[in-house]
């Protein structure tokens, strides 16, 4: 492969993706909020200054580093993990603002699980984490600030959803 096409495909394309990422996460926060109805309980989100300014930067410049710097074949892989940082990054930052209990899903941190999805609730809260089963058998782990938030959360799920 020519050094054009390898700079085309390793350094144009995920600079392409990150764009249509940080353009569409915000869209994809409203269309999530719209079909989650009124918020019940909001939950608390700590503030995260330095990672907001910080992290996307530099997962753009993951983007550019092998241009500069040259890695071999890990310079193939280093820009694709610029575009997974980046979306990591913006889903959490539109998201955990918006944590809190709805009426069709909870959205904590960046986790959105919607209220058809959950199989099984347990019993009680372990402390401040909830372990949910969904219907896909997976064991989620939601953590919560502290341990009233979790109980608050679970006994919402209980009264509000029917699942054993």
């Amino acid at each position: 492969m020519d050094t054009n096409t390898s700079f085309k495909l390793f350094v144009i394309l995920p600079a392409i993706l990150m764009f249509i990422i940080s353009v569409g996460m915000p869209f994809y926060c409203l269309h999530v909020l719209k079909s989650a109805g009124e918020k019940k309980i909001p939950l608390v989100h700590k503030k995260q200054v330095i990672s907001k300014v910080i992290a996307p930067v530099l997962c753009y410049l993951l983007v550019l580093l092998p241009y500069f710097i040259p890695m071999g074949k890990f310079g193939r892989i280093i820009p694709l993990c610029g575009v997974a940082g980046l979306f990591i990054v913006l889903k959490e930052m539109t998201f955990v603002p918006k944590s809190g209990v709805y009426e069709k899903l909870l959205i904590n941190g960046s986790v959105i699980l919607r209220y058809k999805d959950i199989e099984k609730l347990p019993e009680e809260a372990q402390g401040n984490i909830l372990v949910i089963t969904t219907k896909t058998h997976h064991n989620l782990q939601l953590v919560f600030d502290n341990s009233n938030e979790a109980e608050e959360v679970l006994a919402y799920l209980k009264a509000s959803i029917s699942v054993r």
